[in-house]
């Protein structure tokens, strides 16, 4: 597994003071990617997925290709420990001379369970919070 991932918020649980837009996923509401204005931001973000084995899974704020990271790369599961001991949220402090869509990216993964068998689980234990500072 590798790329985007999804965060599923309703329109009644977004609050938006930043000016920012935020693409949802069809009609859905999974929340696709944001692009926020230029500016100077903190993030956080959690981020909780089903394991069919012992295993991890990562996770931080990127540019879409992933290539740009405004955060740390944060990482769960059973296997974390193995990797430094990182930490299981995603923080970040950046700034963005101009409009720049971004991403919640995931790139190393091992023993998460399948799509279909994820259940509520991304959706009740995920957040994301991207303040103006």
């Amino acid at each position: 597994m590798s790329g985007a991932v999804y965060l599923y918020a309703p329109n009644s649980s977004i609050v938006n003071t930043l000016g920012a837009t935020i693409t949802k996923y069809s009609s859905t509401d999974w929340v696709t990617s944001i692009t926020l204005p230029a500016g100077n931001y903190q993030a956080m973000i959690t981020y909780r997925v089903e394991f069919s084995s012992s295993g991890y899974f990562n996770f931080g704020l990127t540019s879409t290709d992933g290539s740009v990271e405004y955060t740390s790369k944060a990482y769960i599961g059973e296997d974390r420990t193995t990797i430094d001991n990182a930490s299981s949220t995603a923080l970040g402090y950046f700034e963005l001379s101009s409009n720049t869509e971004v991403v919640i990216y995931n790139d190393a993964a091992s023993g998460v369970n399948t799509v279909a068998n994820q259940g509520n689980t991304p959706s009740e234990f995920s957040t994301l919070m991207i303040r103006s500072v």
